[in-house]
């Protein structure tokens, strides 16, 4: 595969290329489209407000399933809710630990044992 999509006996001309989006134009005739992404169950297709099958190729790349007649796909990857969820729960942890570490700095006992107070 030479091109980055390509689907024989039909015109593909990409118009985006990011790595979690990409947008391609492809002309009308038969035939699933093949993009030169690994395939990955997060990835969906859309073209319009219609999501396209989207399946791994004997080789790992996508196979986009579009419809006969010209049309705009998007293809894009959505990660999961559960991963935001993840990272915010991670960095809620992090803000207590740092928060304790400071606490303790501020009004932890000092070698001695003595009890740190601010005075202003």
């Amino acid at each position: 595969m030479a091109r980055a999509v390509e689907s024989p006996g039909r015109e593909v001309a990409i118009e985006r290329w990011d790595p979690e989006r990409r947008e391609f134009v492809v002309g009308p005739g038969k035939g699933d489209v093949r993009v030169r992404t690994f395939f990955y169950p997060h990835w969906k297709a859309f073209s319009g407000n219609t999501e396209l099958s989207v399946r791994p190729d004997k080789d790992g790349a996508i196979l986009v399933g579009v419809p006969e007649n010209a049309t705009t796909v998007v293809l894009q990857f959505q990660e999961p809710a559960r991963v935001r969820l993840t990272m915010a729960i991670g960095l809620l942890g992090f803000m207590v630990i740092f928060g304790l570490l400071f606490w303790n700095l501020l009004f932890g006992q000092d070698k001695a044992g003595a009890t740190k107070v601010l005075v202003s």
